[in-house]
């Protein structure tokens, strides 16, 4: 028995479709009935299609403007620090309330942060302004990134601009994705992206791209956030609630000023006097708390400096100031007088 290839069966099966269409289609086709509103129907899907398209755009117009304004207003320091202190004590405004708590992971317990949904995800509010810093970053971090392309297009990238890149990189996921504090994911993204993230870098692709997923994960909600902020604004100025001072607000205390000691932070603090201890420490105990401790060393020696009476110093020999009252006093309009006779006589 001859063998048939499965070119031959294809070309077979096709030279029947292709009859059976010639012999049948036009009656097949002709057992329905002909449609009449098929030009009426066409044109209302393209009227409902274009409506639909109109709104789209307008709402995609109106998001590249929030994104625009955001951008614009985060280079301001006063507009972001009030932002950031509205992320952190008016989360209440623009979240809802979250009862589910997490499973602690295995670098660190987040069970005990605050959990609210904003724009239907569960977020942790304590990383929001985590999340505004690591956004505000990886943008510096694309520019950084263009430049480089720019440069290397020219002919004048070098090792140090490289070099210079990869330290962003690596700073970035130290603060963030990689931190020495518990948790160290610091932001509201999943374990997987930053996972690739760490891996992208470890193999060594370091570039604009790198930290695209995590910032399309965070950018949505700070987004969100701040359109609730600009409405709170606009609330406020339009019911005439005007505060007659400007008070300027700090995102983070300021350490470096002097110590006030009638603060109420400070009250709180436990003070003890320690002899073996040389120096001042501040220690902290889930038990206890604060602690402040000085050395009693140091104090008694200041103490002993404050009461001993100062040294008694020799009089310094005093300069011999000699008196000119001996001397005529010349007067500026005194002018000398000429003898004219005994001039007259010798003339």
């Amino acid at each position: 028995m001859r063998t048939v290839s499965c070119e031959v069966l294809y070309t077979i099966q096709d030279l029947v479709t292709k009859s059976l269409e010639g012999t049948w289609f036009k009656q097949y086709q002709d057992t329905f009935p002909p449609c009449s509103a098929v030009g009426s129907d066409s044109c209302l899907r393209g009227a409902i299609l274009k409506t639909k398209l109109k709104n789209v755009w307008m709402v995609f117009c109106r998001f590249i403007k929030t994104v625009c304004k955001f951008q614009n207003a985060m280079k301001d320091p006063r507009t972001r620090t009030g932002f950031e202190l509205y992320l952190r004590m008016s989360y209440r405004h623009f979240s809802e309330s979250c009862d589910s708590r997490a499973p602690p992971k295995e670098e660190g317990d987040t069970s005990h942060m605050k959990r609210r949904v904003i724009n239907g995800k569960v977020i942790i509010i304590d990383f929001l302004i985590n999340d505004l810093s690591f956004y505000l970053e990886s943008e510096r971090f694309r520019n950084l990134a263009d430049s480089g392309t720019v440069m290397a297009s020219a002919g004048m990238y070098g090792e140090n601009d490289h070099a210079m890149l990869h330290q962003k990189a690596d700073m970035i996921i130290r603060i963030f994705l990689k931190s020495e504090i518990s948790p160290k994911l610091r932001i509201n993204i999943a374990e997987t992206q930053r996972d690739a993230i760490l891996q992208l870098c470890s193999t060594g692709k370091v570039d604009r791209g790198l930290f695209h997923p995590a910032i399309i994960t965070i950018f949505p909600n700070l987004v969100f956030c701040w359109k609730k902020f600009c409405n709170q604004k606009l609330t406020k100025n339009l019911d005439g609630v005007k505060a007659t001072k400007k008070q300027e607000v700090s995102s983070t205390p300021d350490y470096m000023g002097p110590l006030l000691i009638d603060n109420d932070w400070y009250r709180k603090v436990k003070t003890i006097m320690s002899i073996t201890e040389d120096h001042t420490t501040l220690r902290f105990t889930v038990h206890h708390g604060l602690k402040l401790i000085l050395p009693q060393a140091i104090l008694d020696l200041k103490r002993s400096h404050n009461n001993m009476p100062l040294p008694h110093k020799a009089p310094s020999p005093q300069r011999f100031v000699p008196s000119y009252s001996d001397h005529p006093v010349l007067d500026a309009h005194h002018k000398p007088q000429r003898h004219r006779g005994q001039y007259n006589r010798a003339r």
